[in-house]
């Protein structure tokens, strides 16, 4: 009988590490817009995303998080951006729906 280098005849697997998480490397607050942080995920520039969205994510430099968690951190900063135009839209003067709409 030949060892395998395995017990009770299963085959030994290598762990490797899973592909589904990276490292968030670096935040880094944008000079012109301080409303904004730069997000590098394994070394390398993924996204701004809003500061509001990085903290409420509880974000910090070394995490390990999910692919799925970094797609809720870009959604939710969309979410963000948005809800920001439309403010900005609104603070220059009363606008209708549907003018909201076609510029949003």
């Amino acid at each position: 009988m030949e060892d395998n280098g395995s017990c009770d005849g299963e085959a030994r697997r290598m762990v490797a590490p899973d592909p589904a998480t990276v490292t968030v490397t670096k935040l880094q607050p944008q000079r012109r817009n301080p409303d904004l942080v730069n997000v590098h995920i394994d070394g390398e520039f993924r996204a701004a995303v809003a500061y509001a969205v990085v903290t409420a994510e509880r974000i910090r430099t070394g995490d390990e998080i999910s692919t799925v968690q970094l797609d809720r951190l870009l959604s939710l900063d969309e979410r963000w951006k948005a809800k920001e135009s439309a403010l900005s839209l609104l603070s220059v003067r009363s606008r209708a729906r549907g003018e909201l709409a076609d510029r949003l």
